[in-house]
């Protein structure tokens, strides 16, 4: 398994239990960029059911493009093509929270809103 540079080291066994469940949850939406049969960049978004938006959201959980492909536009891609699913489908809103990649998702006309707490298991 690749180690991405990324907030979290993926483990194998972990990876390979919970991603035949995201293929299969009707609330995920997994989008991947195939680049000579290799891939090479993807989005994980979840559908969530508001109240506070006057309706569902799309949150934006995971976005990777590998190294070489960075600055190519398929990261802007995969932001473009959840955006249009959550209009598609009457979302009010696209949210990402997120720590690093801010400037990259403003140059998209995302707005700076909350701040992301969690607490680790």
């Amino acid at each position: 398994m690749q180690h991405f540079a990324a907030s979290y080291t993926p483990d194998e066994a972990s990876f390979s239990a919970t991603f035949p469940r995201l293929v299969e949850c009707k609330s995920a939406l997994f989008l991947g960029a195939d680049c000579d049969g290799f891939l090479s960049a993807y989005l994980l978004a979840h559908e969530i059911p508001t109240l506070y938006a006057n309706g569902g959201i799309l949150q934006i959980s995971e976005l990777f493009v590998d190294e070489p492909r960075r600055g190519s536009g398929l990261g802007k891609a995969l932001v473009e093509a959840a955006v249009t699913h959550a209009w598609q489908q009457g979302f009010a809103e696209t949210v990402v929270p997120t720590r690093r990649a801010a400037p990259f998702y403003e140059k998209l006309g995302f707005e700076r809103t909350a701040e992301l707490l969690k607490l680790r298991r």
